[in-house]
C-alpha cells in the first residue's frame, strides 16, 4: 500500500545521507496501478486510518474495561457515544452490568480488558497450534478461520509452510504440522448476503448507491489443490463445514435496465464479477486496509434489490468504517478501477487486473472485454 510504501521507504537516507528506493512490482493489481499512476505514491494524504468507535463488539468491550474502573453514569454518552445506553441496556439484561443508583457496576468478577484482542474483533479467535509440541504459532480472526484453516489447507505463517490437519470447531483450535509444500490450496466458498437496513441513498448519474447494514452468510464447501509453480488444479475435496454468519455494514449498487440490457446473461455475470474484483484490489489507495479486509458480492439478479447489484462490504463484524469511506468516493474509487483494467495488457484477464487470490468462485466467470463495457457505460453516465 502507499503507506507501506513510506514506511519501508523512510528507513533508507537518513543522516542526511542520500539514499535510492526501487520499487519491485508484483503482478497484483495495486502494485500495477501504482505503476501506472506513480503519482499517487506522493498523494499521502488520500489513505485514510479507518476508526469506528461505534462498532457494537468493539463499544460493548470498551464499555465493560471501563466499568471495571469506573461505575458508568448516563452523562459518559459524550465518550462512549449516543448508541452508549442501548448496550448497557443489552448488557444488563446479559448479566454483564448491573444498575444501582443511576450506575451501571460490573456484575462479574475479572479483568475484561484482558479478553479484549488487539489484533482481532473476536474475543475468542481461533489458535494455531503446533499438532506434535502443543506450541502456539499464532491466531486468526473467527470470520477468516473457515478460509483459511480448513482441514487439508496449507497455511503459510511467517515464511513457514504448515498443512492444517484438523480443525477443532468448539475448542477454536486448528491443528497444523510442518510441511513442504509443492502446492498451495484455495477455498470453495458460497456466500448469501442479505440487507437488514438501509441506511443511506443517493442517486448520482443516474445510479442508484445504497450504504447499510448486512448479513453475510458464508459456506466453505470444499477447495483445490495448485501446482505451487505453474498454478495447474492438481485435484479437489470436498468439506463438511458448518455455515457461518456475521453481522457487517456495506455498500452497493443497483445496474440500471438500460444498462443491463446491453448485456447477455453471462456477459453481465462476468463484468459485473471483474468489475467488483477491480474495485476491492484499489481499496488501500483510499484507506488503511488491504483487500483481505473487505468482501464483495456481485448477482445479475438481487432479490431485495430487484436488479442486478454489486456489493462492497466489511469482512468484519459490526465493521470497520471501510466500506462507509468508499460509499463517498464510489465514483473516484470506479474510475481508478477502470483505469487499472484498460491498462493491463492482457487479453482475457490476469491477477494484475481482474483475477483476485481471495475469490471464492475461484476466479470463474470473468469477462475482462464485457467488464470495460460497463465501466464505460458507468462513467460515462
Amino acid at each position: 500500500t502507499p503507506t507501506s510504501f513510506w514506511q519501508q521507504a523512510g528507513r533508507t537516507g537518513r543522516r542526511d545521507k542520500p539514499g535510492y528506493v526501487i520499487f519491485l512490482a508484483e503482478e497484483n493489481p495495486l502494485d500495477q496501478y501504482i505503476v501506472n499512476n506513480p503519482e499517487i505514491v506522493w498523494e499521502k494524504a488520500r489513505v485514510e486510518a479507518i476508526i469506528d468507535p461505534s462498532n457494537s463488539k468493539i463499544n460493548q468491550a470498551h464499555l465493560l474495561a471501563a466499568a471495571y474502573e469506573l461505575p458508568l453514569r448516563k452523562s459518559d454518552q459524550k465518550y462512549f457515544g449516543k448508541q452508549m445506553l442501548a448496550h448497557l441496556k443489552k448488557m444488563t439484561e446479559r448479566r454483564l452490568l448491573t444498575k444501582k443508583r443511576k450506575r451501571w457496576h460490573l456484575a462479574y468478577p475479572g479483568y475484561p480488558a484482558s479478553e479484549i484482542n488487539l489484533r482481532s474483533i473476536s474475543a475468542k479467535p481461533y489458535q494455531i497450534v503446533l499438532r506434535d509440541t502443543g506450541l502456539l504459532l499464532g491466531t486468526l480472526e473467527e470470520s477468516l478461520a473457515y478460509l483459511y484453516l480448513y482441514p487439508g489447507a496449507v497455511y503459510l505463517h511467517q515464511g513457514e509452510t504448515y498443512l492444517v490437519s484438523e480443525l477443532l470447531i468448539e475448542k477454536r483450535v486448528a491443528l497444523v504440522e510442518p510441511f513442504s509444500a509443492s502446492y498451495y490450496t484455495q477455498p470453495q466458498e458460497e456466500s448469501y448476503l442479505e440487507i437488514l437496513k438501509m441506511v443511506e441513498k443517493v442517486n448520482s448519474r443516474g445510479l442508484d448507491l445504497f450504504r447499510g447494514h448486512l448479513k453475510v452468510t458464508r459456506t466453505v464447501r470444499g477447495f483445490i489443490k495448485r501446482n505451487l509453480v505453474t498454478g495447474k488444479v492438481l485435484g479437489a475435496e470436498e468439506l463438511d463445514l458448518p455455515d457461518w454468519s456475521f453481522l457487517t455494514e456495506g455498500y452497493w449498487f443497483a445496474l440500471p435496465k438500460k444498462i443491463a440490457d446491453k448485456f447477455g446473461s453471462r456477459e453481465l455475470a462476468g463484468a459485473l464479477h471483474a468489475l467488483e474484483h477491480a474495485v476491492i484490489a484499489l481499496f488501500p489507495l483510499f484507506a488503511l486496509c488491504d483487500r483481505w479486509d473487505i468482501g464483495g458480492l456481485s448477482t445479475p439478479y438481487h432479490h431485495q434489490v430487484e436488479a442486478p447489484a454489486v456489493f462492497f462490504y466489511d469482512g468484519y463484524e459490526g465493521g470497520l468504517g471501510l466500506a462507509k469511506l468508499a460509499f463517498k468516493r464510489f465514483w473516484c474509487h470506479l474510475e481508478a478501477a477502470y483505469h487499472l483494467v484498460l491498462n493491463c495488457p492482457c487479453q482475457e484477464g490476469c491477477p494484475a487486473c481482474i483475477h483476485s487470490p481471495k475469490c471464492g468462485n475461484l476466479n470463474e466467470i470473468l469477462d475482462k472485454e464485457a467488464a470495460l463495457k460497463l465501466f464505460q457505460l458507468l462513467l460515462s453516465s
